[in-house]
C-alpha cells in the first residue's frame, strides 16, 4: 500500500482514487481503515453497506447505503458539502421496489425520486451486464438464489429494456430536481416559498403505489419548475 500510494501520488491520481469495501461488519471496517491510516494516510475510502455503520461515515469518503436505510437527509447534505458522495442501493432486495424483469415499471422511475428525497447524490444498482448464459432465453439464475433478472438491465448488443429506460428516466428527474432546487436557493428569501413547495412535493415519495406517485410528483414539479429559471449546464 505504502508503494501503491506513492505510485499514484507520482501519477497525480491520489485524490481519485478509494479502497472500496464490500458490505463488511463493523470492526472489519475498523481495523481495515485502522491499516489504512497507518501504512498509507489521505486514502479515500468507499463502502457499500447492508448494515448501519453510521459510526464510521466521516472516515468514508464515498458511502452507499443499502435501501433499508434511511439516513438522516441533514446528514447527507453535511456530506456532499465537504466533497464526500452518499448514494443508496438496491440489488437482490429488496422485493419492492427493484428493477426485476418483473417488477412494476414505474418501481425503476421511483428509484430515482427516492435519491432527491434523501438527499442522497446519487444511486447504485449491481450489475449493468452480469449476463445469464443465454439471457435471450431465459433471466433466471438456476444455481443461484438471485431473484430473475438482478445482475443485469440491459441485453448483449447492446440492447435496452423498459426497466433500464424506466430507471434512465428517474435519473432524469433526479436531475431536473436538482437543478431546480439550485436555482431557488440561489433567489434566497424569493426562493423559499418555491423550496418548501417541493419539499412537500418530495415527502410524499412512500413506498406504495408506485406509479401513482411517480405520476403526482411528477405532474407538481412541472407546474413548480414552470416558474422558475435554470440556468442549464
Amino acid at each position: 500500500m505504502k508503494a501503491f500510494s506513492a505510485h499514484l501520488k507520482e501519477k497525480g491520481w491520489f485524490e481519485k482514487t478509494t479502497i472500496a469495501m464490500d458490505e463488511r461488519h463493523l470492526e472489519d471496517m475498523k481495523n481495515m481503515i485502522k491499516l489504512v491510516d497507518s501504512v498509507a494516510p489521505g486514502f479515500k475510502i468507499t463502502l457499500a453497506a447492508n448494515k448501519s455503520l453510521e459510526s464510521i461515515a466521516d472516515r468514508v469518503h464515498d458511502y452507499c447505503f443499502a435501501f433499508k436505510f434511511r439516513p438522516d437527509p441533514k446528514m447527507n447534505l453535511k456530506r456532499t458539502a465537504s466533497g464526500r458522495q452518499t448514494t443508496y442501493y438496491v440489488c437482490c432486495g429488496p422485493r419492492r421496489p427493484n428493477t426485476f424483469p418483473f417488477s412494476v415499471p414505474s418501481e425503476s422511475t421511483w428509484l430515482g425520486w427516492r435519491a432527491a428525497a434523501y438527499r442522497y447524490t446519487g444511486f447504485l444498482r449491481w450489475a449493468l451486464c452480469s449476463y445469464t448464459l443465454d439471457p435471450f432465453k431465459t433471466t433466471d439464475y438456476p444455481r443461484r438464489r438471485w431473484p430473475t433478472g438482478d445482475c443485469f438491465l440491459i441485453y448483449p448488443g447492446p440492447r435496452s429494456s423498459i426497466r433500464f429506460e424506466r430507471l434512465r428516466e428517474g435519473i432524469q428527474d433526479y436531475e431536473k430536481v436538482r437543478l431546480v432546487r439550485e436555482a431557488l436557493e440561489k433567489q434566497g428569501d424569493k426562493g423559499k416559498e418555491g423550496l418548501k413547495k417541493l419539499e412537500e412535493i418530495l415527502a410524499k415519495i412512500q413506498n406504495n403505489n408506485y406509479s401513482e406517485v411517480v405520476n403526482t410528483a411528477k405532474k407538481s414539479f412541472l407546474e413548480l419548475a414552470r416558474t422558475v429559471k435554470v440556468n442549464r449546464p
